[in-house]
């Protein structure tokens, strides 16, 4: 065809949608839906414009709207060939809608021909699959505990296990490390966590539980020989401090009256190691607990009560 409808004019068009957006200048084949650049579009001969977006591309010119006929002579104008180009692509949606409709009438039916027994297994994997559901919502909700939660919840307090200590008496022998190792590996017939050498070249050796390490520091005492020392690490109690006691009596009685009123009922043990006037000339008061009593007293608050006054 050598005449052409003009493309566009030169308004800008926008998504109905996004009106801030512009369109891009694009023109789209009714027959194949093939998508041209407008400029690219208009250096085809055998082209023509529906309507300023819908095209027919030169692959279905003219001659190609519709079937040919090969009898008759009369030819169809170029109207009539736009409405059938245009009756085509709705008879093609048409149809596809059709076929969709088609597709979820048999999936229907595929369902409504479940036998009994099907039913049965349907309902029991249903089953099935809400009570993991449901276990699953438990354990979820069991991991959102977190640290402090465990901490406050955790009322076995944790062992302290002694170290036992090994030092050459020279303090230049440098097979002190593995001495004690090989003392350990063919002599010593108890479970042993790790062995370590510090900077000072004192060997720390660590038991799995408290009850072995009596044991264990004897025997090595005396597979060591004279020439090293063995001893057991001192472990610092916890300590714990009471200011602002308004009380003259001695610390015998204060401590009976201590523990009188707060550890009564538990097996707990403390010692005053310090005892002297603060700022405002009252007492102070600082104890040594055993791990227990620093447990119940973490449970507690840490209050201690001394007569109608409660110290902290």
């Amino acid at each position: 065809m050598d005449d052409q409808e003009p493309a566009s004019n030169n308004t800008c068009k926008v998504f109905k949608c996004h009106p801030m957006s512009k369109v891009p200048k694009i023109v789209i084949c009714l027959i194949c839906e093939n998508v041209y650049h407008e400029a690219d579009f208009n250096k085809y001969t055998k082209s023509q414009f529906v309507s300023e977006m819908l095209v027919i591309c030169p692959k279905h010119h003219q001659d190609n709207l519709t079937v040919k006929l090969d009898y008759g002579l009369n030819m169809l104008d170029e109207n009539a060939r736009k409405i059938i180009t245009q009756v085509k692509l709705y008879e093609k949606e048409d149809l596809r809608s059709e076929l969709c409709n088609n597709l979820s009438l048999n999936q229907s039916k595929n369902l409504s021909d479940i036998s009994a027994l099907d039913l049965d297994e349907l309902a029991t994997t249903k089953m099935e699959n809400e009570l993991l559901r449901q276990i699953n919502v438990k354990l979820q909700a069991r991991n959102k505990f977190d640290y402090a939660s465990i901490v406050k919840n955790n009322l076995q307090p944790k062992p302290e296990i002694p170290k036992i200590l090994v030092k050459s008496k020279t303090n230049n022998n440098r097979e002190t490390l593995g001495k004690v190792k090989n003392k350990i590996t063919n002599d010593l017939a108890i479970p042993i966590n790790n062995v370590r050498e510090k900077a000072d070249k004192l060997v720390s050796i660590t038991c799995k539980n408290n009850n072995d390490v009596a044991r264990a520091k004897s025997v090595l005492s005396d597979k060591m020989g004279v020439d090293y020392h063995v001893e057991l690490e001192h472990l610092n109690l916890p300590k714990v401090k009471i200011i602002n006691v308004d009380h003259d009596l001695s610390k015998e009685d204060l401590c009976e009256d201590i523990s009188n009123r707060n550890f009564r009922e538990s097996n707990c043990a403390f010692n005053i190691i310090a005892d002297y006037k603060n700022t405002t000339d009252k007492r102070t008061l600082i104890l040594e607990v055993t791990p227990e009593t620093y447990l119940l007293l973490h449970n507690n608050g840490f209050k201690i009560y001394i007569g109608h006054q409660r110290c902290r």
